[in-house]
């Protein structure tokens, strides 16, 4: 699976159990707490016993009700079953990123959060890429920042223009 798809899974139905001619299953699956209406996928394969749902939201959780279907109607739902999407990259950075020079040899980074829709997951730190320029002969420098609180850091050492 990957950070956009869940599977769900069931027992299928016993042919006692179908009452009548079966058609297969229904599914009904929306995002927790979103405002778009519920999607829905009809499987018609009354043997089946799992199905994947796709183009889901990154880390997100879902609400997922299944129902069987015959020639007659539509059974009661199942129970909800509420399963979370993996965790993926940050699809966006933070924001409000600045940068204040102190010295001559010094530069104070400082930056916002990563929007909330944009984290897709836990953030669990920051990289500051810095370097001298595009046309630079030194390689682009890397400073860690290993928390998700900490929203500013000083670069020391810098060569002086």
């Amino acid at each position: 699976m990957s950070d956009t798809e869940l599977r769900v899974r069931w027992i299928p139905l016993q042919q006692s159990e179908w009452f009548g001619n079966p058609r297969g299953y229904n599914i009904t699956y929306r995002e927790v707490g979103s405002p778009a209406p519920p999607r829905f996928v009809t499987i018609e394969d009354h043997t089946a016993n799992s199905h994947v749902l796709d183009k889901l939201e990154e880390f997100a959780q879902y609400e997922i009700v299944l129902t069987a279907c015959n020639d007659v109607g539509v059974s009661v739902p199942s129970p909800v079953a509420l399963e979370r999407t993996r965790e993926s990259v940050p699809s966006f950075g933070p924001m409000n990123v600045g940068a204040n020079a102190t010295s001559s040899t010094t530069i104070v980074v400082h930056w916002g959060d990563v929007p909330r829709e944009h984290r897709n997951g836990q953030i669990e730190g920051f990289k500051v890429f810095y370097g001298t320029g595009p046309r630079s002969p030194l390689p682009v420098q890397v400073k860690d920042i290993p928390s998700n609180a900490t929203f500013t850091t000083t670069l020391t050492e810098l060569r002086k223009f």
